[in-house]
Parts: C-alpha cells; sequence; structure tokens
C-alpha cells in the first residue's frame, strides 16, 4: 500500500528545529518521519512537500528601487522574502519563510511599493474563482505606463493560481479583472492582495529563480520506509515503528524500535547518516528502544530501552557513542521503561516506568539514580503508563504525557500537577493515549501533543498552564 503525505497512524514523538520553524513526528505505524513547517504565533501547520529552498538573482535591475517587495507566486499562496537594495539596484534575496504544497517552481516578480489601503475579495462558484469585488479603493496608487498594481491571489496546495490585473485612475483603484480561473479553490474566500508599484521595479532586466527541494527520501515530505529487515547498513532508509525523536541541535536522532537501534538523519534533507546499535542484551544492543530525549546542553541522549528493562545514557558527538546503562532504580526495578523526560534542572531527568506507572529521577552528570516518584492510578495526579515530554511549560514545570490517562501533566522536580486542562476524546483539541508531548517558545508559546490513537498532532497555546487548542495537523 502507498502510503499518502499527511495521513498519520499512531505518531509517537516530536522534535522541533525552532530556528528553522520545523516540527518533525515520528509515524510509529507508518514508519517514518515527517517535516511540517509553521508561521510562529499563528499555528499554521503545512506539510514540508514542496518548500522553496532558496532563490537566485539573475538580474538585479536598473535602478530606481528605494524598498523592494519580492513576491512569489505559487500554488500555496504567497511565500516570502526581503530583498536588499544597494544604490538603486537588487542585490540580494533572503528567504524568510519558504510556503509550502509548491508543486512546480513558483514566478518570482519584485515590485516597489506606493499606495495603501485598497481591498478585494474574490468570489467562486464551484470552487473556481469567477469574479473579483473592490471593496475599498484605497488612495496613491501610481497609473504610469508599467506601474499599474498587480493582484496576487493565493492558491490552495498543490492547485494552479488565480491571476488578476487591476486598473487605475489618478490615484484610485477603480476596477480589477480576472486573468485566470485557477482551479482547487474551496468555497472559503481566498485572500487578495493588492500591490502598488512605481519606479523602475517592473523593470524587464530584473529577474529571480526560486529552487524547491521537497523534504525527505520520499520526495513528499517525509522520510524513511517501514519493514522488518537484516543489517542494512548505516544509511539504509528502512524504519521500522519508529518511537522517538529528538533534535541534537546538528541532526535528528531517532529510536527504531523494531530494529533495534537509533538513527541519525540530516535535518537539511532527512537523508539516513548513521546507525548505532544493534539487537541483544550488552551495553552497545537495544532491545525495543522508546522514548529518547537530550539534555538543554546537546551534551547527553537518554534512551528507555523498554524490553531491556533499563535506561542508557549516550554521548552527542558526531555520532551517539559512549553507551552506558544506568543503575537500576530502587526500590522498584524497572519494567518496560518507555518514555524520557528532561526536568527543568539542568542536570536532572526523568525516565518513566510505563508499565508500573511510576517515574524514576536521575543525575545526568554522575549517571546516579536519585529517587522514584509517581502514584499509579487513574484520578487526581495519579500516573497510568506515563511516556515522554519535552520543554518547560512555565517556569520550572515540564510538560509529559501521562498517556493511558489521556490527559497532558506537568512535573516540578518530583511534584506532579494537573493544570493544563486537557480533556479525552475524540474531537478537536481532545487526546488519546497521547505518547508525547512537546513545549517552546517561537513567537508565541505552543505546546504540541503527539494524539497517538487520534492519529495526529493537537497545537496549543499556552497561558499561564492553560492550554488553549489552536489547531491540529495530520489526518488518520
Amino acid at each position: 500500500m502507498t502510503l499518502q503525505a499527511g495521513k498519520m497512524y499512531r505518531p509517537s514523538d516530536i522534535a522541533f528545529d525552532v530556528a528553522n520553524d520545523a516540527v518533525y513526528v515520528a509515524e510509529q505505524f507508518n514508519h517514518r518521519i515527517s517535516k511540517w513547517v509553521y508561521t510562529p504565533g499563528f499555528f499554521n501547520f503545512s506539510l514540508a512537500d514542496g518548500n522553496v529552498t532558496s532563490l537566485t538573482l539573475a538580474n538585479g535591475g536598473t535602478s530606481g528601487y528605494v524598498n523592494a517587495l519580492l513576491v512569489i507566486e505559487g500554488p500555496a499562496g504567497t511565500s516570502i522574502a526581503n530583498a536588499t537594495v544597494s544604490a538603486g539596484n537588487v542585490t540580494t534575496i533572503t528567504v524568510t519563510n519558504g510556503g509550502s504544497g509548491y508543486t512546480t517552481p513558483p514566478n518570482v516578480s519584485i515590485v516597489s511599493v506606493t499606495g495603501s489601503g485598497a481591498t478585494a475579495t474574490a468570489n467562486l462558484i464551484d470552487g473556481i474563482v469567477t469574479s473579483i469585488t473592490v471593496t475599498n479603493q484605497g488612495s496613491s496608487y501610481v497609473s504610469t505606463a508599467g506601474a499599474a498594481p498587480e493582484v496576487v491571489i493565493d492558491a490552495p496546495p498543490g492547485k494552479s493560481l488565480a491571476t488578476g490585473t487591476a486598473t487605475t485612475n489618478g490615484t484610485l483603484l477603480t476596477a480589477v479583472t480576472l486573468v485566470s480561473n485557477g482551479n482547487g479553490y474551496t468555497n472559503a474566500t481566498p485572500t487578495v492582495t493588492v500591490i502598488g508599484t512605481s519606479g523602475n521595479s517592473n523593470d524587464a532586466s530584473v529577474t529571480a529563480a526560486a529552487t524547491i527541494v521537497p523534504w525527505g527520501n520520499n520526495g513528499d515530505g517525509t522520510t524513511g520506509q517501514g519493514g522488518p529487515i537484516g543489517d542494512g547498513g548505516p544509511t539504509d532508509n528502512n524504519l521500522y515503528r519508529p518511537s522517538g525523536i529528538v533534535f541534537d541541535g546538528t541532526r535528528l536522532v531517532v529510536t527504531d524500535t523494531f530494529h533495534d537501534r537509533i538513527r541519525t538523519l540530516a535535518i537539511a534533507d532527512g537523508a539516513f547518516i548513521a546507525s548505532v546499535g544493534s539487537g541483544g542484551f550488552g551495553t552497545s544492543n537495544f532491545y525495543r528502544p522508546a522514548g529518547i530525549a537530550v539534555d538543554d546542553a546537546l551534551t547527553f541522549l537518554v534512551i528507555a530501552d523498554e524490553l531491556n528493562h533499563r535506561a542508557v545514557r549516550y554521548s552527542v558527538g558526531a555520532t551517539p557513542s559512549s553507551p552506558q546503562v544506568l543503575p537500576a532504580p530502587t526500590p522498584l526495578s524497572f519494567v518496560r521503561p518507555h518514555g524520557v523526560i528532561f526536568d527543568s534542572s539542568p542536570n536532572l531527568f526523568q525516565v518513566t516506568d510505563s508499565a508500573r506507572s511510576i517515574i524514576n529521577q536521575y543525575d545526568i552528570t554522575a549517571t546516579n539514580f536519585v529517587v522514584q516518584h509517581g502514584t499509579p492510578g487513574t484520578t487526581g495526579t495519579d500516573l497510568f503508563f506515563p511516556s515522554s515530554g519535552h520543554g518547560i511549560l512555565a517556569a520550572t514545570d515540564t510538560v509529559f504525557a501521562d498517556t493511558r490517562n489521556n490527559i497532558i501533566k506537568t512535573i516540578d522536580g518530583t511534584t506532579i500537577n494537573n493544570t493544563t486542562n486537557t480533556t479525552p476524546g475524540t474531537g478537536d483539541g481532545q487526546i488519546y493515549y497521547p505518547e508525547s508531548v512537546s513545549a517552546f517558545t517561537d513567537g508565541a508559546s505552543y505546546v504540541l501533543a503527539a494524539n497517538t490513537l487520534n492519529h495526529r498532532v493537537e497545537a496549543f497555546s499556552n497561558i499561564d498552564f492553560t492550554l488553549n487548542f489552536e489547531a491540529n495537523f495530520g489526518t488518520p
């Protein structure tokens, strides 16, 4: 069966590359990793199946530029980039938001902006833009030859772009005319942007080209293929029920659970770099590794080696190395530890003993067991198959998933709190057996939950320990 991009089957963990506005999801039963890009503060997540990855300036034009706005037209709407002007010429182009969903290289136009206030709406019949209505004529638009305003119409992912032109009379926008219908629009009204131009901004000598490379070896925003294998080597593309994923500052590290190893992947293109470990019971072996996390200093990885009933610490380095089995907790030893939670303290981390529904705290630098805490149960702050968590919700509280209680909780040292007001269920904003949860700040404070048995990821805004549902992505 061919897997469809954007379809999820038991997502189990989430990793962030905050600097590049990227979220990575371990899709356990799809045996792959998917990359999603988001707009900070807007909870808009799109599969990285056709991003603009670079722009090349072919000619900077002649003269007259003061401020230049780069418009990248494509089938997923409008990407954003900034142009730098020196002595009237466009000298460099920097992408600030790659957009998503492009299937062919989009057109690139360079314009300078004058005038303001013009707005317009698009009218639809059966998913086709049939006309455009001016709702505000605006003012100060220039109507000199070659400088008429351009109308840019957002288009849905994978579909063609509707286009239009504008007519001016003096400084007022008087009409807009539909040139191309495009296709694939829903009955939701698309955004129409009116851009005024002047000077040499529409000089035909100004040209630029966009380059598009979908992320991942599957060419659709995902990487990895399923199925049991023998020793396929460090760069084989096979994953078999990957359970955990973490960003260690330079790469993704994935627990390839049913292959009894961990894998490293390149952030840039999702290529497989290395394979570490093999099935067995020795220090350098794994038996169904599950949860994984990295400390804030990006120095150590900790893996819950579930069916070896232990936790293992690795040094990050160029390739994860120097495995060290952590001492067994007391008074109860591990039974199928499944998740890892890094504490807000730089030296502490938690390994969830999911089968016993308790949590074990360790000192990461000394590799010493510290304390065992938590109470098994289904009420209050009790735990029922606690799993992974990443990131600080506020102050010293770290989020984690109390999986079979269907709730997101926080932990401060050894104090467990029910403060996030999440509820069980299958509707939007509700969770069903979440196996991991992550918190991070990038323009806004986010919390994402791997909503495992709802087969999607839930996105929440976080205000004073209150999680407000904003959006979800991925479909069953």
